[in-house]
């Protein structure tokens, strides 16, 4: 187990490379992205993208890295965001990780 930051971002889809090119600026190269096709904000209220073309939607993006990452991006990304709306959001986790060696049962 080792203690780690997840950093949790929702973002336009039309700005998802800028934000990847970001992320990996900071040596930050592993994260999952998925598609937000419902939810409800202080900003927006209820949003339903279901019948919107892709472009125009959001993602979820998360990404698990070293508290030292962590620090050097999050000013980046702050500013990023500034510019392109969205949203950014750290946390603590504790990240379990089978070891890759080891034959699955």
């Amino acid at each position: 187990m080792q203690i780690m930051k997840k950093i949790e971002i929702i973002a336009p889809n039309r700005q998802l490379n800028r934000v990847i090119a970001t992320l990996e600026k900071h040596g930050i190269l592993y994260y999952t992205i998925l598609d937000i096709t419902k939810g409800r904000g202080k900003k927006h209220g209820l949003v339903d993208y279901g019948s919107l073309i892709p472009a125009v939607n959001d993602s979820y993006l998360f990404t698990v890295c070293s508290a030292d990452d962590k620090l050097a991006v999050l000013d980046d990304l702050v500013a990023l965001f500034q510019e392109i709306g969205g949203l950014v959001i750290t946390s603590d986790v504790k990240w379990f990780y089978p070891d890759m060696n080891k034959p699955a049962s």
